[in-house]
């Protein structure tokens, strides 16, 4: 659809370029006629040029998307209900809606003429292969006067947004790694060992009956705590997903971070199946208050993006901090000082496992070479398109080695692994890298 708006058509160019010439001869020859003749016509043109300039404020735009959210690769039906919300009938209009890149074509279609009040229905496919939040409309309209002297584009007011979550692929039900501290059979060594007030008295969230406040440890602590009156029934696990911009490789839905993303959701909703409170952690420095939802866990998912802090040391700090008995990482090739930061958060009984994605191999997929690193060796630099060559970094084979140094259970994930085989190699501790 052509972009230029409230512009005169090939008649109405005609109209007003007769019109002065009619008016220049009718000057020149003294002839009233042409004179009369020629103002009507550039009147005629330079009122509906005007008239072209206003909005067309009497068709009003409602849009439902079903369902409300989508996960990748998903069908949605996006609902247009146009009103008609004018006094007069509305002209026939083309119409086209705009649609992000990613969701699909922009639809066309025409809008008929409609009294006031009557509305039209159109309905119209979206997907996605990309997550994210994806926007839709304003609807751009064409409208053309009576007497075919203007073609005016006008974008009614009203647009949303689509949020496109990662897909949760299913994983191997019989691959699930036992845990420590986390688990319920170890919550009674754990207040036998430290006290009943470790487990029973935590802070207050926003929620807690006010009955449950133990004051006693509130004036201690100097902020509220509530005391827990039950032991916690479902175990604890933590999730870390590795966004530094410097650890990944790769463009658009088969980059090395997108594979990240849909491993990370598809072991946040694997865990909480099977009994699991998660803690999702993916900014540094920060943790959940509580765990979090599936939903959630998505909806965050969704909305995460690289970021440009090149260390791993703050983000890998939250784990060591938190309580979670299975601690699960999916991370990219970094320094020594990066995996040795995320080591070292491992703890005795808990069961730390990590998937270290071969970023290189995804860069090489894009550029149409083969996805094959050697394993073992250190990598001069790691490649990215957002950025310039980053030095200092090991291979991911070499990531593997360091973390199980430290009694990690690490594989290596390369281009075209599926997450379910990396999450079976990782859960059933063989430690061979998968590719």
């Amino acid at each position: 659809m052509p972009r230029p708006d409230g512009v005169l058509t090939t008649r109405g160019q005609s109209f007003l370029a007769s019109g002065v010439v009619l008016l220049a001869a009718g000057a020149a020859l003294g002839l009233g006629d042409l004179l009369r003749i020629g103002t009507v016509l550039v009147l005629l043109a330079a009122g509906a040029w005007a008239l072209s300039r206003r909005p067309a404020s009497w068709l009003h735009v409602e849009r439902e998307v079903a369902p409300g959210r989508l996960a990748v690769d998903e069908l949605g039906t996006v609902t247009l209900t146009l009103r008609n919300a004018g006094r007069r009938r509305s002209p026939l209009v083309l119409a086209q809606e705009d649609v992000a890149y990613p969701l699909g074509d922009r639809p066309r279609f025409v809008v008929p003429s409609l009294r006031p009040g009557q509305h039209q229905v159109i309905h119209y496919p979206i997907g996605s292969l990309v997550r994210g939040e994806h926007a839709l409309g304003p609807i751009s309209v064409r409208v053309r006067d009576g007497f075919g002297l203007t073609s005016r584009l006008t974008r009614l007011p009203g647009s949303r947004t689509v949020l496109v979550v990662p897909q949760v692929l299913p994983l191997d039900a019989s691959a699930l790694p036992g845990s420590g501290p986390g688990q319920d059979d170890d919550v009674a060594d754990t207040v036998a060992l430290h006290g009943e007030d470790d487990v029973t008295i935590r802070p207050y969230r926003q929620g807690d009956e006010l009955r449950r406040i133990h004051w006693p440890a509130s004036a201690h602590t100097g902020s509220l705590m509530v005391r827990q009156e039950e032991q916690p029934s479902r175990r604890r696990a933590a999730v870390l997903l590795d966004r530094r911009v410097t650890a990944h490789a790769g463009e658009g839905p088969h980059s090395s971070f997108e594979w990240a993303v849909t491993t990370v959701a598809s072991v946040v909703g694997h865990l909480q199946d099977h009994g699991y409170d998660v803690d999702l952690v993916t900014e540094p420095d920060t943790g959940h208050e509580r765990p979090v939802t599936l939903d959630e866990a998505l909806t965050t998912l969704a909305r995460t993006v690289l970021a440009e802090h090149d260390g791993l040391a703050s983000t890998a700090g939250v784990l060591s901090r938190g309580a979670a008995g299975l601690v699960v990482a999916v991370v990219g090739p970094g320094s020594r000082t990066d995996l040795e930061a995320l080591a070292a958060t491992h703890r005795t009984g808990t069961a730390s496992l990590a998937i270290v994605v071969d970023s290189p191999t995804f860069g090489r997929a894009v550029e149409g070479r083969p996805g094959v690193s050697a394993p073992g060796a250190e990598t001069s630099h790691l490649a990215h398109p957002s950025g310039p060559a980053r030095t200092g970094h090991l291979s991911a084979a070499a990531s593997v080695e360091i973390l199980r140094r430290y009694g990690w259970r690490a594989v290596v994930a390369g281009h075209g692994t599926v997450p379910a085989l990396a999450w079976r190699q990782i859960a059933s501790s063989t430690g061979r890298s998968v590719r």
